[in-house]
């Protein structure tokens, strides 16, 4: 925990609300707040201190069997749906790009793909690759000027604690009617939501779990859990209208090693069952744990939240 430095969350960072109550309070001092007005969930008391590397005790071999798999679908799933929805390829910025799986596939397809990543382990891997990535920090960076047709945000926005005008420097980058790209937790998702009931009931036995799924074993944590409609009103508040959502789910690929990535758990063959079993559930009732969404950027901004 030395890499953190509290915090202290008065308003919703979402809607502005400051209607935060107490959601998860077992796990003393981190704890999470709810929105009651827009269902947001809320890191409260830490947040990543600065300088630090999120990949510095990363093992590489680890990571890729952990997500890799997770990256490369979803790499395959957004771009099929861009395809429906810019049939004439130009330049996207991958915001976060982390090695480079999504420039990958995306310059395959035929985007003039670019990429930025806070992270210089991750960065260099991606230019070792021959991808077109600046290290350094997205709001930081003016990028000389150019607009892009469309920007991703993958597993990103919940890492940022000001989300509202993280959304706004997003805009300033894209063409009029540009397209932004984002894939989230899910607050509404059923895993999280099965977690959070055995954090009550047996603190002990589902910590570990809930911090991987907040990943406060990590530099950055997850600071906001979005639901699906909290998300569209944000990005209609600052510049956005959705035009495309979907659920996709937390799982794919190896379960065993998407478990025991954080390396904070011995992970069994029954937590294997048992995180299969509620994912393919939240699959079946339509409860997934991640949110996958497009908006098209315009012109003016939306009234505020009601």
């Amino acid at each position: 925990m030395s890499n953190r430095i509290r915090r202290g969350i008065r308003v919703c960072p979402v809607c502005g609300s400051g209607r935060l109550l107490p959601h998860l309070t077992a796990y003393r001092p981190f704890r999470v707040l709810r929105c009651a007005l827009c269902a947001n969930r809320v890191l409260d008391e830490w947040e990543p201190a600065p300088g630090t590397d999120e990949f510095e005790r990363v093992d590489f071999g680890d990571y890729v069997r952990s997500v890799g798999r997770q990256r490369e679908d979803a790499a395959r799933r957004i771009l099929a749906t861009l395809r429906d929805l810019v049939p004439d390829r130009g330049a996207l910025l991958d915001i976060g790009c982390s090695f480079g799986w999504f420039l990958v596939q995306a310059q395959a397809d035929g985007w003039q793909a670019h990429g930025i990543e806070p992270s210089a382990i991750a960065s260099r891997q991606a230019l070792k690759a021959g991808l077109r990535v600046l290290q350094g920090r997205f709001r930081e960076n003016r990028f000389d000027g150019v607009e892009f047709d469309v920007a991703c945000l993958l597993d990103v926005l919940e890492h940022i604690g000001d989300p509202a005008a993280f959304l706004d420097h997003v805009a300033g980058v894209l063409r009029p009617e540009g397209l932004l790209v984002l894939q989230v937790p899910n607050a509404k998702g059923l895993v999280l939501w099965f977690l959070e009931q055995v954090a009550r009931i047996w603190p002990a036995r589902a910590e570990s779990s809930i911090r991987r799924l907040y990943q406060l074993d990590f530099p950055f944590p997850h600071l906001n859990f979005f639901t699906p409609a909290s998300l569209a009103a944000l990005l209609r508040r600052h510049s956005f209208e959705p035009v495309h959502q979907d659920l996709w789910p937390v799982f794919s690929g190896p379960i065993r090693e998407r478990l025991a990535y954080s390396g904070t758990q011995r992970v069994s063959w029954f937590d294997v069952g048992a995180a299969w079993s509620v994912s393919r559930l939240a699959h079946l009732l339509r409860r997934d744990d991640i949110v996958f969404l497009i908006a098209r950027k315009r012109g003016r901004l939306h009234p505020p939240y009601r």
